[in-house]
């Protein structure tokens, strides 16, 4: 479903539309350093705050987009 949504441009993180469903999501994709915005159709929105940002921007702990995206 995740691949449907993008390939349809239906999810945006950002506000800037993904081009990839398995698009990684960094620490540089963090708005004030801790969340992130994400946008799935229209009217759906959800606002993820990241915890522990200094140890994941530290480590580089990556995460893919298409696991933090749940329905």
């Amino acid at each position: 479903e995740m691949r449907k949504l993008v390939q349809g441009g239906g999810v945006s993180l950002n506000k800037e539309k993904l081009a990839a469903f398995d698009r990684v999501v960094t620490a540089e994709d963090l708005i004030d350093g801790k969340y992130l915005l994400v946008q799935r159709g229209k009217k759906n929105y959800y606002l993820i705050t990241v915890k522990n940002t200094k140890n994941w921007a530290a480590k580089r702990n990556f995460m893919t987009f298409a696991a933090t995206l749940s329905y």
